[in-house]
């Protein structure tokens, strides 16, 4: 794969606090594995063991160079409090100097 952007989607729970979710964000951002994390409330619905669920959610929306993908992603799973979490992944074309900022942040 060429380098480039990836960008992670994930989403944690809805009963956390604006802070536990910034803290979650802090620690993909402290180590270089995120350039970017945008934070959103949502609604999720979704079925999960034979019932349909309803639920208030963050999503986060995370950017990295393509080169720590599989970093960031463990460093999710590791962190996440959900038994299936939801990491989707999947590669953009971004303007040239959004790249390059982002591909800084590895050297960091």
């Amino acid at each position: 794969m060429a380098p480039g952007i990836s960008v992670l989607a994930t989403t944690l729970p809805g009963t956390w606090t604006e802070a536990e979710v910034g803290s979650f964000a802090q620690h993909l951002i402290s180590p270089d594995l995120a350039a970017c994390i945008q934070i959103d409330s949502i609604r999720s619905v979704y079925r999960w063991d034979g019932e349909i669920c309803s639920e208030k959610e963050w999503r986060l929306q995370l950017k990295t160079s393509s080169k720590n993908v599989k970093s960031l992603e463990a460093a999710i799973l590791a962190a996440h409090p959900y038994e299936v979490p939801q990491i989707l992944i999947w590669d953009v074309d971004a303007s040239a100097g959004y790249l390059e900022w982002v591909q800084e942040r590895e050297n960091a």
